[in-house]
């Protein structure tokens, strides 16, 4: 009786064993979102702004709310695009087609309260090996994650309270048309319903994952940092000097890597945002931003390629893929989520003066005012306590002679 309960033990342990095995061997595969992100960019490699291609990977986006069963639409819209073969001449401008494709989740509750989370979908490299996989099949891979999963536990009844909308951002390459175009389209009362905008782009390689929500610092900022904490996510919240000055100069807009995605069009407009992306902020070796302090940039090159981010980042890069898509989910889950957003809103500070293409040359008209204004103090001063002495005033007191005396 005892050999039987030795080896039924055995046999419990060592199936057990397995379990475990299995389970682990579970925990290795690649995360939904970046299997959606290799499967995106290994479909639609070339989705260069306003082409062919580009409407064949909308499409794609699009077939993937249908098949959920979420509401979707495709916004079409069109914009003036300048062309010129020498930046000083020969400047053209050209009409372009375009589109975003837009897929809504909505709550049972009564409310209009309202969670937009956007990607921009096209890429501007066209290569034999490049697909835009860094930017930014990753941005689209955890938005159609994210709308996969809330979708399927919104079907099981676990509704969250305020209402979702996904965006696939069409020109996203080019000034931000896309994002543009769909806040154009918002109604005032649909502007204000947004209790926050959620931007992905660029997360895959790059030394680490940053959230940036403003030029100061905001209660959503701190909000997704916590939740960083509690889910054990590396995050990272810009450094200090963001460099706004550097990005208020029209001409070097994209230098700021904060202020450089889909997220301005949304802040231009005072709607609360976060942008998650992944980079190195303190590197900046490079004239705009590097990616990372050890590895060559990969943005815009034949290396932005799912198969050329595992070779030079390896887990790390699944990791911050699989790290922006837990924060965004557990942030939307977690409890009082919509109350914390709303007293947010309320408290949200107005800095459009910071960021406006005026505000630098605000800055150096006004710096001149003062320069002139404290030179005509200092001349007046010294006039005052230094007065002409008669004779050099020409005047000795004595009658002024007649120098044209015929006329008197």
């Amino acid at each position: 009786m005892k050999k039987i309960l030795v080896i039924l033990l055995l046999i419990s342990l060592i199936f057990a064993f397995s379990l475990n095995l299995v389970s682990a061997d579970d925990t290795k595969n690649t995360s939904r979102a970046y299997e959606l992100a290799v499967d995106f960019t290994t479909k639609h490699p070339y989705r260069k702004t306003a082409s062919e291609e580009g409407v064949k990977a909308s499409e794609y986006i699009r077939e993937f709310f249908e098949n959920l069963g979420i509401e979707n639409e495709v916004q079409k819209f069109t914009y003036n695009a300048v062309v010129s073969d020498n930046y000083y001449y020969n400047t053209v401008v050209e009409k372009r087609d375009d589109q975003n494709v837009v897929g809504k989740i909505k709550t049972n509750k009564d409310t209009a309260d309202t969670v937009v989370i956007g990607a921009h979908y096209d890429n501007t490299f066209e290569s034999g090996t490049g697909t835009g996989f860094y930017d930014n099949g990753s941005g689209v891979g955890i938005m159609l994650a994210l709308a996969e999963q809330f979708k399927k536990e919104h079907d099981e009844g676990k509704i969250l309270p305020f209402n979702l909308t996904f965006v696939a951002f069409g020109a996203g390459e080019y000034a931000l048309r896309g994002s543009e175009h769909f806040i154009s389209k918002l109604k005032g009362e649909e502007i204000n319903s947004i209790l926050l905008y959620v931007n992905l782009d660029t997360i895959a390689g790059g030394d680490n994952l940053y959230v940036y929500s403003d030029e100061v610092k905001t209660m959503q900022e701190d909000y997704f940092l916590n939740i960083a904490r509690k889910s054990g996510v590396k995050l990272n919240p810009p450094p200090a000097n963001k460099g706004t000055f550097y990005a208020s100069i029209s001409k070097l807009g994209y230098a700021h890597a904060g202020l450089s995605s889909d997220n301005v069009s949304f802040m231009n407009r005072d709607i609360l945002s976060v942008s998650f992306s992944s980079f190195n902020w303190t590197a900046f070796v490079s004239d705009v931003m590097d990616e990372s302090a050890v590895h060559e940039n990969v943005l815009g090159t034949a290396n932005d390629s799912a198969k050329s981010i595992d070779e030079i980042y390896g887990d790390s890069a699944k990791e911050k893929v699989d790290g922006a898509y837990t924060l965004v989910y557990n942030g939307l889950r977690e409890g009082g989520f919509a109350d914390y957003m709303r007293r947010a809103k309320r408290e949200n500070t107005d800095y459009s003066l910071l960021t406006s293409r005026y505000f630098v040359p605000a800055i150096g008209a006004g710096f001149l005012i003062i320069v002139i204004a404290v030179i005509l103090s200092l001349s007046k001063n010294y006039a005052k306590k230094h007065p002409p002495k008669k004779e050099d005033s020409g005047f000795s007191g004595e009658e002024r002679p007649h120098v044209f005396e015929e006329f008197d």
